[in-house]
């Protein structure tokens, strides 16, 4: 059951279609490079979009509008319904009026839903401006069972039942309120092992789940049973933390063999922790073997030593999104045939000295499950 806030599939009780753009394409090493070529992609996608009158994300401009935001500076032409005058100025804040150019002429039914631009921090060659467009049209649910719409498709080898229900919520402190979600089930239409009526009768149950959190000052550790299935899965000493910030309690875990097939063939198993938020999130993973760049040795000392802790040194990244606390550990020192990577990445939305003191000490710390 996948819950999602955006309008990917329905706009209470309306439905959507969506075309998604092209991906950016990385040039030169880096994100930079793309400029008009992507531009021209981008427009002419938006042209055949709207001409068959399905969704829409454009590179678009119309003649700047004046700061009254009723006349255009080019001339006596008008914003049309497509895009409101309020609208318009919106988007040309985050752009620019001079170089804001959006259509005068939609298919029925098509309007504005979000925009964004975006810079590449290396050059001014890779602007873009995206407006997002969504055609709403009248689609009837499937059935209606416990008072909810529920709505079902089949294309391709899948098939999908979805309601739109009401909410209120944030996804993080600060964040604006929440009042709509999507909940979908989807199987592969080929297995066969569902009836469309089983997948309604699962979205239509849909109910809200308890707080995602611990009270206080308090933290939920995984149970020493999943600690010993996790072990078992890596076939490894297997370090896990003492401790976590408060409200914090376990989700999940995850295994894999070979971390990054190809480029990093380690034995790799992660924990994830959060407290009632899609941004307080703290991820721990251990790797059998030493990552030659994460791991210092006698040739090579890429990351510094921000402490050392029970004789372990510890290493730190502060990144865009998140936070990397490591160490790395010789054979033998948790009776560890291998060397031993622990790691532990908390989003950036919790970084605080507090929070990075902790997160060394976990790490420090951690002891062989």
């Amino acid at each position: 059951m996948l819950p999602s806030r955006g309008l990917e599939d329905c706009i209470c009780p309306l439905f959507v279609e969506k075309v998604h753009l092209p991906k950016q394409t990385r040039a030169g090493g880096g994100t930079c490079g793309m400029a008009d070529v992507i531009r021209r992609v981008m427009v002419r996608q938006v042209v055949a979009v709207l001409g068959v009158g399905a969704v829409g994300g454009a590179l678009v401009g119309v003649p700047p509008l004046a700061a009254s935001g009723r006349p255009w500076a080019g001339g006596s032409v008008v914003p049309s319904a497509v895009v409101s005058p309020v609208k318009a100025r919106r988007i040309a804040a985050v752009w620019g009026g001079a170089l804001t150019y959006l259509p005068r002429w939609a298919p029925k039914g098509v309007v504005v839903t979000h925009w964004w631009s975006g810079t590449c921090a290396c050059g001014t060659d890779d602007n873009r401006l995206v407006v997002q467009f969504v055609r709403r049209t009248r689609r009837r649910p499937a059935a209606v069972i416990n008072r909810r719409a529920i709505f079902y498709r089949k294309r391709g080898t899948f098939e999908t039942a979805w309601a739109c229900i009401a909410v209120s919520g944030r996804w993080a402190p600060g964040f604006d309120l929440l009042r709509r979600l999507t909940i979908s089930v989807t199987q592969r239409a080929d297995a066969g092992r569902l009836r469309a009526l089983d997948l309604e009768r699962m979205v239509a149950s849909a109910h809200a789940a308890p707080r995602g959190s611990a009270l206080g000052a308090r933290f939920e550790l995984p149970s020493r049973s999943e600690v010993a299935r996790m072990a078992r899965a890596f076939r490894r000493p297997l370090l896990m933390p003492a401790e976590l910030p408060r409200g914090f309690i376990y989700s999940d875990w995850i295994f894999a063999a070979r971390a990054q097939p190809g480029y990093d063939d380690r034995r790799q198993l992660s924990v994830a922790f959060g407290r009632d938020s899609l941004f307080a999130r703290i991820t721990w993973t251990v790797y059998a073997g030493a990552d030659r760049f994460d791991c210092p040795n006698r040739t090579s000392q890429r990351w510094p030593r921000r402490g050392v802790i029970d004789g372990r040194p510890i290493y730190v990244n502060e990144a865009i999104h998140g936070v990397s606390v490591w160490t790395c550990l010789p054979p033998r020192a948790a009776g560890n045939v291998q060397p031993l990577e622990a790691m532990l990445w908390y989003d950036i939305r919790l970084h605080r000295p507090a929070m990075l003191r902790l997160a060394m000490r976990m790490v420090g710390k951690a002891k062989a499950g």
